[in-house]
């Protein structure tokens, strides 16, 4: 009996610790089942708060515009710097090399047998099994194994940099003409390391050559990138620098040769006898016949130059200039660059509009902000017979009141203010359609107090100081007397004019740039041979479209 309960109880405790253990094992099991809930809902929870506030954050700001854009910060260096090679080649050199990031050194990678070339050092751009072959550093890529530099330069000092770069490009075209195999003898004798072997560096040098062949334009701010809003927004509204490069192609034209060889591969069959067999058994011989055709194409463009002025048009409608950064110190700007900039609020900018002279004018126009995709703007360019129809009757109307001819008030028009009756120059001043300044205005006969923005009063007073600057340069030349509109007479007396000079005598005398600090770029004579180009041009197509201008002027007369 004894034995009995002894059993029972053994069997008693036995079945108490096998409840013990599973209970135990179902806690524990149960705390990791809830902790393992709790982590996928958390997690849950946070993709779908990520996923609901993406909503509320547009991203990162938009790049600095693209490669070729931003290149032409170096523009005015590469004129200098560019041994007599069109510029628009040495941008597309810079473009490839380093993006126009004075630091945009370039890594040529390796792996194995695979060869790859970045902006990144190689094992952050292809992974940890890819090492460095050769580094290509500053604007132009110069590769420290190929071009010996002095001790004590930096690699990254400009000057330097664009120099031996440029030079050695225009020493290797001087060997070899062709562009197809001359940029990359350049490539291999300067960029790139030694035994790189990777090709197509000629075709995406003449690739990013033939972006050059409308305006290009890039624009950022030097200010706090708002992710809530997508814009450049300073919280404090303090005023942020805005910065633009440009460029157009309305230079001198430029010719460069460009040699594509096809290979074309003959196959041709051949009977032969084998050894040791009947005279009918034969064996199939194949010999390749190589043949090149060269075959030349002339590339062909203009100079890239920069606009004559950058302006920004707020969101009341007013106009405000850029600065160019050579004519104040006080844009930001990379030693050896050019930028146009200027402190706005950033919130009141419409957009920014870069304008070149020419006949006609062509401007560039950039959305403000400047989206990803957007950094450069569509082509857009003022039909001169729209701009000069507009103003025609107010132009007819100064030219009859003051004997100016109608053509060159149209000319000097367009080239001050591009036909915007609110123009402004802030360094001048200067104001409206024909850019004058208050001090001039204020002295001249049709003077009134809406004189800035009053386009066809604005017009009157520029035809009438025209036309006393023709009687104060001896009524011979309508030439010196453009210069004197441009200048001043007394800036042309500095330099040795005197009033009744001709015109052949007078030229030479006139190198100089007035006012350069305000923005202008060309000499006294530059200026006054090219207004008088365009005026001839005005008159031509009023004459184009007689019964339009008749109709305008006789209407506009009539209300005078």
């Amino acid at each position: 009996m004894e034995g009995l309960e002894q059993r029972l109880k053994d069997e008693a405790q036995r079945r108490c610790w096998l409840w013990v253990l599973f209970g135990g094992g179902v806690g524990v099991l149960g705390g990791v089942l809830w902790i393992i809930v709790v982590i996928a809902v958390a997690a849950l929870f946070l993709a779908g708060l990520g996923y609901w506030a993406k909503g509320y954050f547009p991203g990162a700001p938009p790049p600095m515009g693209t490669a070729t854009a931003r290149t032409l910060e170096w523009l005015p260096a590469v004129d200098r710097y560019g041994d007599g090679l069109p510029n628009n080649l040495d941008l597309a050199i810079i473009a490839q090399a380093s993006g126009g990031q004075v630091y945009g050194d370039r890594y040529y990678c390796v792996d194995g047998s695979a060869e790859q070339s970045s902006g990144e050092a190689c094992d952050t751009a292809y992974g940890k099994r890819w090492h460095t072959l050769g580094t290509a550093y500053g604007l132009t890529g110069v590769n420290a194994q190929d071009v010996r530099i002095t001790k004590g330069t930096s690699r990254h000092a400009v000057a330097w940099n664009l120099a031996t770069g440029l030079t050695r490009l225009t020493q290797t075209l001087r060997t070899d003409p062709t562009l197809k195999t001359a940029l990359p003898a350049f490539h291999r004798a300067t960029q790139a390391p030694p035994g790189w072997r990777v090709s197509g560096y000629a075709d995406t040098i003449r690739t990013d050559l033939q972006t050059y062949g409308g305006p290009q334009m890039a624009a950022w701010a030097i200010a706090p990138w708002n992710r809530a809003t997508g814009a450049y927004e300073d919280p404090s509204g303090a005023t942020d620098w805005v910065l633009v490069a440009a460029g157009a192609p309305v230079g001198p034209g430029w010719t460069l040769e460009w040699r594509a060889p096809t290979v074309k591969v003959v196959t041709q069959t051949k009977p032969r006898k084998v050894q040791g067999q009947v005279q009918h058994t034969v064996k199939t011989a194949t010999k390749t016949v190589i043949e090149t055709q060269v075959i030349t194409h002339n590339l062909t463009g203009r100079q890239v130059e920069e606009p004559v002025a950058v302006y920004a048009t707020l969101t009341n409608g007013r106009t405000v200039p850029l600065h160019l950064s050579t004519a104040d110190p006080n844009v930001p700007v990379w030693p050896g660059g050019t930028l146009w900039g200027g402190p706005f609020n950033l919130h009141q900018i419409r957009s920014i509009t870069a304008l070149w002279p020419g006949i006609p004018p062509v401007t560039e126009t950039l959305p403000w902000p400047p989206v990803s995709g957007h950094a450069v703007g569509r082509v857009t360019s003022i039909p001169i017979t729209a701009a000069v129809r507009h103003w025609w009757p107010a132009i007819q109307v100064a030219s009859h009141q003051t004997g100016v001819p109608a053509g060159l008030i149209a000319a000097i028009m367009l080239h001050e203010s591009g036909g915007q009756a609110t123009a402004y120059n802030a360094q001048g001043p200067a104001y409206g359609l024909m850019q004058l300044l208050p001090s001039t205005a204020a002295g001249l006969p049709g003077y009134a107090a809406d004189w800035q923005v009053n386009g066809p009063r604005n017009l009157l007073l520029g035809a009438q100081l025209l036309a006393a600057d023709y009687r104060d340069t001896g009524q011979d030349s309508w030439r010196a007397a453009v210069a004197a509109y441009y200048g001043g007479l007394h800036t042309m007396e500095a330099d040795g004019y005197r009033p009744g000079m001709p015109w052949a005598d007078a030229a030479p005398l006139l190198h100089r740039v007035p006012a350069a600090w305000a923005g202008n770029t060309q000499t006294l004579a530059a200026y006054a041979d090219q207004m008088m180009a365009a005026a001839r041009i005005m008159a031509q197509r009023a004459h184009e479209h007689p019964a339009v201008m008749a109709r305008t002027r006789r209407s506009r007369v009539g209300k005078e």
